[in-house]
């Protein structure tokens, strides 16, 4: 494994810390987390076809938030896997109607990016649910901030003064 791959999952392991309360963003957690071991040992070990065996495991976990997602951030969760997913199936037509001029460093750039966003929506999600800041409904943490929008919007109406 590489250095980044390390770091990730370092970044996996403090994000499993936060999440220790909250048993959805734990088990997305990990569900991403064993789609980028199996996609990073692919790659490292000269497994066949490795961008589209990652893009089968990004398309898996696309198929799993879609039909067992039920709050807004696993939608979110689920926006940043389909990105992912379309990183991975545009390289491979890449590679196979060209001579590979996309470098692999930029492609696995842009999953690593996509990767730590979709860690950053579990462990926020994670932090808000473990604070009480949201009931568990849906992930609004701007929630108490819209009265005072509109309040400011729309103006207050007052009896007659004495």
């Amino acid at each position: 494994m590489s250095f980044f791959q390390i770091a990730m999952m370092c970044i996996v392991a403090a994000v499993a810390l936060v999440s220790y309360r909250h048993p959805r963003g734990l088990a997305w957690l990990a569900v991403l987390a064993v789609n980028y071991l199996v996609s990073s040992f692919n790659w490292n070990w000269g497994g066949p076809a490795p961008e589209l065996v990652a893009g089968l495991c990004d398309a898996g976990v696309c198929v799993a938030i879609f039909f067992f997602g039920r709050y807004v951030w696993e939608m979110r969760l689920w926006l940043t896997c389909l990105a992912a997913l379309f990183v991975n199936f545009a390289y491979a037509l890449h590679n196979l109607m060209s001579a590979g001029v996309l470098s692999h460093d930029v492609y696995a750039s842009i999953l690593e990016l996509l990767m730590v966003a979709s860690l950053s929506i579990i462990g926020g999600s994670s932090a808000f649910v473990s604070s009480g800041a949201t009931d568990g409904r849906s992930f609004h943490p701007w929630r108490p901030l819209r009265g005072l929008g509109r309040s400011a919007v729309v103006p207050v109406e007052r009896g007659p003064q004495d």
